[in-house]
């Protein structure tokens, strides 16, 4: 009898032990993600645990408080990603890693989705009546790429393509009866289906005096033509960089839509150019 009560009592202690340890136990607090880069998107993985609150700060002033978010990065670089967590009872942990943004890839294929992740150079927002509604810029090393948004006006038949190829506006042609102020070196004039024609400043100032450039057959690279996308009309093109005689790491340009050589309004509407990056 006794031996039976020395087991129940050894069998209830254990017993006690055991619930005691499991309602001690804690689960690990801690904070940790990893990332999965394409191009300018980054998709986060939290692998925390047993948080309930997250806080991000993607490294460019951007953050987010859900438990995974994506981000899209607007400038290719290093950045600095922190992870705060925070649990009910108060209890915070952090887990910071580097996060490398690629720029994204633009191809002249008449899908514009890859101009999703590049910014706007220039939006005309103040109602005038320029075709012209929006413009984005973006570089390759070979290659200057450009997205011009419009209204159903917009033809391009012909157009201009203002270049200020130093950035100073104290060079080259200044168009007094244009809207643009900046001095320009170079104009693209063209028809977007079927020509195209580079040329270069040749006069004093206000004088509007052009000398025809040779180009390679690749200079002006353009397939679809002006597609409406839910009511936007969009057109994208590149130039060849090498045709250029010289341009600096920013330059700034304009676009002037041109109907049947009737000016339509330019991008920027006016006063000055918008200013494009060239290289790295």
């Amino acid at each position: 009898m006794k031996r039976n009560l020395f087991f129940c009592a050894l069998f209830l202690l254990t017993a006690i032990l055991s619930c005691k340890k499991e309602k001690d136990y804690q689960p690990a607090l801690i904070a940790m993600y990893s990332a999965t880069v394409t191009g300018p998107k980054a998709v986060f993985t939290n692998m925390s645990g047993y948080f309930d609150a997250y806080h991000w700060n993607f490294g460019d002033g951007d953050t987010s408080e859900l438990v995974a978010p994506t981000h899209v990065y607007k400038t290719k670089g290093k950045y600095l990603v922190t992870l705060t967590a925070r649990s009910k009872t108060g209890y915070t942990d952090t887990f910071t890693d580097t996060v490398w943004a690629q720029a994204p890839t633009i191809t002249i294929d008449g899908d514009f989705n890859d101009w999703d992740y590049v910014e706007y150079a220039y939006q005309n927002t103040s109602g005038t009546k320029s075709n012209l509604t929006g413009l984005k810029t973006f570089y390759s090393p070979a290659r200057l790429f450009f997205l011009v948004e419009g209204t159903a006006g917009m033809k391009l038949n012909p157009f201009h393509i203002y270049i200020d190829a130093d950035g100073s506006p104290a060079t080259g042609f200044n168009p007094l009866p244009f809207p643009y102020t900046a001095g320009i070196e170079y104009m693209i004039e063209g028809d977007h289906k079927d020509w195209q024609t580079l040329m270069k400043y040749t006069g004093i100032r206000t004088e509007w005096s052009w000398q025809e450039l040779p180009h390679s057959p690749d200079f002006f690279e353009n397939k679809g033509g002006i597609v409406n996308v839910n009511g936007v009309y969009k057109i994208e093109f590149s130039v060849n960089k090498a045709d250029f005689p010289t341009l600096a790491k920013v330059i700034k340009v304009g676009v002037e839509d041109m109907p049947n050589w009737s000016a339509a309004g330019p991008i920027p509407e006016k006063g000055g150019l918008a200013p494009m990056q060239t290289r790295d």
